[in-house]
């Protein structure tokens, strides 16, 4: 399939392409558009214009889909300083990162539009405004300082694609916008064209409603909205645009129609016919002319709503209105604007109807209704009524939004000879032929979404929250699986939230907690043989796996709740039994991933559990950790022994599992453009890169292990649900909006980027420095008691120096009552957790535990901690000279943490390099005494290692001896004077007699 988009950073080959894309976002007739061989449709974020033509299957000649472009309007917010923000990163990707680089000469296509550089901006007469397509005279606003704009502004900076149009020449691909400052795009559909617009056009205010070309092709007729209250008619070329005529239409609009020389509205009430003749308007103009329209006389029809039309030829028009009317418009031809505009009523057939499209090849008349069946009637059984039946004038005067709703059939259109084109109220794009068989071009994934699931089962399973489970196909296309009847309720609505598959059995979960076991027969029938309440609330999601000879389903729910569920595999006959509940969160319970004989959760309670199986004699499930992080998790996969947690805080936390869950680095994805960080919601990893949805929207991908950014892509216009790998290199995303996008992932990006990766060497160097005893001090909390500043008791001291705990935190009050009390200093606290503390409990029982709702952890995981002070006093130092000592600066606090021999050797020799290049200095600072000390604390390690004779040839003196032998002169000379001093006073003294 060609596709068109999937950029990567301008003037980089792409990484990631689009191969294929399921479902549409098409709901209004103004969102499909069909011209010879070609349909256009809204996918998402863009557009796609699919080629339809035959293929020969088993000897027939069979209709189908032979090509799609799919154009994006989607854009990056950071990827220019004159988007909008994240926020308003929807359709914008006509600027910035879709731009090819410019050279200085202009590219055209083979069509004649220009390839390269940015599209041409037009507003108003006759051309350009600006280079800074955010400027609109419509409204007067600029976006240029959207950086600076708060958040609650920026919600309402959303643009969404509206309407659609092709040009009858299939040249020209025209995309209307609804939102903030909606714009009209301009693609050209030539087969070497860039896929980017070559023009923008800024002119309409709240939305482009309906978008039509002229026969010729020379003319785009644009509608706004009610809102709006403007219609306006543009001449094209292929180097200029330019607004001919302009009006005001400010009525609810359902059709525009481009007839010969006439334009035609018709919509709620109202029926009005504009002149617009080639010859009335010159190419070049000051102003715009008025466009000259004149309103049918509606008669007993002034109540109708008019919701669809048809050509009959160039002077009439077929109409139908809500009320199950035919009519029919005949325009005068009339060289002044005095045209005779004439409503004829028709009568109608005996059978509902709701849409209308002649086939003037065969001359019969197509009418259908929402039941989506088809009717004929020739052109020539058409009789006209003397007396029409009187709309009633108790219609509703809303907007046709109740039509919208009601009318399943939402657009017909002409395709081929004996063959229509419909688009249904659920997205499907289906063709008719003249015996009423229907063939599906195109069809919607299901309605109401639910999510995407890559099963145990090797199948990619999508579900919709009334129960439909469809299989995605490794050809493409879906196939429904099953129709799951979920339990109802009286008061609320029930809805599936997770599903699973192995084998022939599929595993559910609703939102009130129940847990069902299907068995998929032959015949397409359906077994439940395991059914139970499992959680008190919704479940988050199911997994499966085998463990020698069991199998085990495991569930996780927002009532904090895991429960294990078993059962042994055949021949034995026993049925599937609870085998135990985890209850170690105290939040939502969000994500749940099997490896390696090891079970990973991640909680909103800012908490990742790891239990482990034991199967020696009995099949148990022990706890093995539980990791603390500093913010919530949004999810957490597993890659090369490495476990990933992306946190709210905008970080990768990556642990290492093999080496007791060390920490081995924070990963920051960054916008490489406006070095914004990026909030990670989903993520997958292949080979050497990340792939990661953000709040943006967009795809992206990293380099794994420097974090540098690759490409960047946009397509989907919702958020993004969840990130699969299919068939190796094929990813598959999935939005809220309901569409599916296969992405090729480009096997050369690793030769691609091997350059710009540090040599494995720099890399080690740098998970060394980064290391997690080196980053509590920000996890630290400063004492709010001070420290005095006068000499502290032998008690405190010898408490201090023993181990550098953290102080306790006292009220002032309460230190008060101790001294007067005169009590016993203050006992140590425990020592400091780290920030991946583990708590290990063993599992009581592997029975079944039971459900409680009022079952909650006893315990919850202390993560406030504070900074030690280090209350020794160094030699030669006065009380006064007291220094304090961060936890991550000291070495015996760090290293008496550690239980792990080879962890503990690996960080006393990270301090001793520290040691060694900080003496390699030549103004390293040390006096001699502190090298004495050094040396006499070095020669006792190299002791207890065995080797501490072979440090020194000559006898080791300790720091104690060597201060004896450096000031026992000095005592001596002292105590000499002194007493000399004594005894010339007593000598001097007179004997008293």
């Amino acid at each position: 399939m060609d596709t068109e988009r999937g950029r990567g950073m301008p003037g980089s080959v792409s990484q990631l392409k689009i191969s294929e894309l399921v479902g549409t976002s098409a709901r209004t007739a103004h969102q499909i558009a069909i011209g010879d061989n070609n349909i256009a449709y809204i996918v998402s974020g863009g557009v796609v214009v699919s080629h339809i033509g035959n293929i020969n299957v088993n000897n027939n000649s069979e209709t189908t889909v032979l090509s799609q472009r799919f154009f994006c309007a989607n854009s990056s917010s950071g990827g220019d300083s004159r988007a909008v923000s994240s926020a308003n990163a929807y359709l914008n990707k006509a600027l910035s990162d879709m731009s090819l680089e410019y050279n200085g000469d202009i590219k055209k296509d083979s069509y004649g539009y220009p390839i390269n550089g940015d599209p041409t901006i037009y507003n108003g007469i006759g051309g350009i405004t600006n280079n800074d397509p955010f400027k609109s005279s419509s409204s007067g606003l600029d976006d240029t300082d959207s950086t600076s704009t708060s958040p609650s502004k920026l919600k309402d900076r959303v643009r969404s694609i509206n309407c659609i149009a092709l040009s009858p020449d299939q040249r020209i691909l025209a995309v209307g916008e609804a939102g903030y400052q909606p714009r009209i795009l301009l693609f050209s559909l030539a087969p070497n064209s860039s896929g980017n617009p070559f023009a923008l056009i800024y002119e309409h205010t709240f939305a482009v409603n309906c978008l039509v070309f002229s026969p010729d092709s020379k003319y785009l007729c644009s509608l706004g909205s009610i809102n709006d209250g403007f219609i306006h008619v543009w001449k094209l070329t292929t180097s200029s645009i330019a607004l001919q005529a302009t009006n005001r239409c400010s009525t609810i609009i359902n059709q525009l129609i481009w007839c010969n020389d006439y334009i035609v509205t018709l919509g709620l009430r109202v029926i009005k016919v504009w002149k617009f003749q080639e010859e009335d308007f010159h190419d070049i103009v000051s102003k715009p002319n008025a466009l000259k329209g004149k309103n049918v006389i509606l008669g007993p029809y002034i109540n109708a709503n008019f919701i669809d039309s048809s050509v009959l030829n160039n002077d009439e028009l077929l109409l139908i209105t809500t009320e199950n009317q035919l009519l029919l418009l005949k325009i005068g031809q009339d060289n002044s604007m005095n045209f005779d505009l004439k409503l004829i009523s028709l009568e109608s057939p005996q059978f509902e109807f709701n849409s209308i499209e002649i086939d003037n090849d065969s001359e019969s008349i197509w009418l259908g209704n929402d039941q989506r069946k088809f009717e004929f009637i020739t052109v020539d059984s058409l009789t006209v009524v003397d007396s029409p039946r009187v709309v009633s004038s108790n219609r509703t005067s809303s907007p046709s939004k109740e039509i919208t709703q009601t009318k399943n059939i939402l657009k017909l259109s002409k395709f081929t000879n004996n063959n229509m084109i419909y688009l249904s109220k659920t997205g499907d794009i289906v063709l008719v032929n003249n015996q009423k068989q229907e063939k599906p071009l195109v069809t919607s994934l299901v309605k109401d979404l639910g999510g995407i699931k890559s099963c145990f089962s090797k199948e990619f399973m999508i579900f919709s929250k009334d129960g439909e489970i469809k299989r995605l196909l490794n050809l493409g296309g879906l196939e429904t699986v099953m129709k799951f009847q979920l339990p109802s309720f009286e008061l609320s609505s029930n809805s599936l939230t997770a599903i699973e598959s192995f084998t022939n059995h599929m595993v559910v979960g609703d939102k009130y907690g129940h847990l069902f076991i299907i068995e998929l027969n032959e015949d397409g029938t359906q077994t439940t043989i395991f059914k139970t309440k499992a959680h008190t609330s919704s479940i988050n999601e199911i997994i499966y796996f085998e463990i020698n000879e069991y199998q085990i389903i495991s569930t996780i729910s927002r009532d904090r709740m895991i429960q294990i569920f078993y059962k042994a595999k055949q021949p034995s006959p026993n049925n599937w039994d609870l085998l135990q509940t985890i209850a170690v969160h105290n939040g939502n319970v969000l994500k749940i991933q099997y490896y390696a004989n090891k079970l990973y959760t991640c909680s909103s309670d800012r908490t990742v559990a790891i239990h482990r199986f034991e199967t020696e004699s009995i099949l148990q499930l022990v706890q093995e950790k539980i990791l603390t992080l500093k913010a919530s998790p949004t999810t957490l996969k597993l890659y090369d022994n490495d476990l990933i947690v992306s946190t709210t805080d905008r970080c990768l936390q990556i642990y290492d599992i093999n080496e007791s869950y060390e920490l081995k680095r924070s990963l920051k994805l960054f916008n490489d453009r406006n070095n914004e960080s990026l909030l990670v919601e989903n993520f997958i990893n292949f080979k050497n890169m990340i792939i990661v949805s953000s709040s943006d929207k967009s795809l992206r991908m990293f380099n794994y292990l420097s974090g540098r950014s690759i490409c960047s892509c946009w397509g989907h216009s919702d958020s993004i649900l969840s990130l699969v790998m299919r068939n190796d290199n094929e990813l598959v995303s999935i939005g809220t909006d309901g569409c599916l996008f296969i992405w090729k992932v480009n096997e050369t990006c690793n030769d691609l980027n091997v350059a710009d990766i540090p040599p494995t060497s720099d890399i080690d160097e740098t998970k060394s420095v980064i290391d997690p005893f080196e980053i509590k001090v920000t996890r630290k909390i400063i004492p709010t008691v001070p420290l005095r500043s006068s000499t502290p008791s032998p008690e405190r001291r010898e408490l201090s120096s023993a181990d550098s705990s953290p102080t306790p935190r006292l009220t002032a009050a309460t230190l008060k009552r101790l001294s007067t009390k005169g009590s016993a200093p203050l006992s140590r606290p425990p020592p400091p957790q780290s920030p991946t503390r583990s708590h290990t409990r063993n599992s009581a029982s592997i029975t079944a535990i039971p459900l409680s709702p009022s079952r909650t952890p006893k315990s919850v995981p202390v993560r406030t901690q504070r900074h030690s002070i280090d209350l020794t006093l160094s030699p030669g130092k006065s009380p006064k000279q007291i220094s304090y000592t961060s936890p991550s600066k000291s070495l015996a606090t760090s290293l008496s943490m550690v239980s792990d021999p080879k962890v503990f050797v690996d960080k006393a020799l990270f301090q001793l390099s520290h040691m060694e290049s900080r003496l390699k200095q030549e103004n390293h600072g040390i006096d001699e005494e502190g090298k004495l000390q050094l040396k006499s604390k070095l020669t006792n390690i190299l002791t207890l290692l065995g080797d501490g004779d072979k440090l020194l040839d000559q006898p080791v003196i300790t720091y104690e001896q060597e201060l004896l032998e450096k000031y026992s002169h000095q005592l001596v000379e002292m105590v000499q004077e002194k007493l000399s001093h004594h005894q010339r006073s007593t000598s001097s003294t007179p004997s008293n007699d």
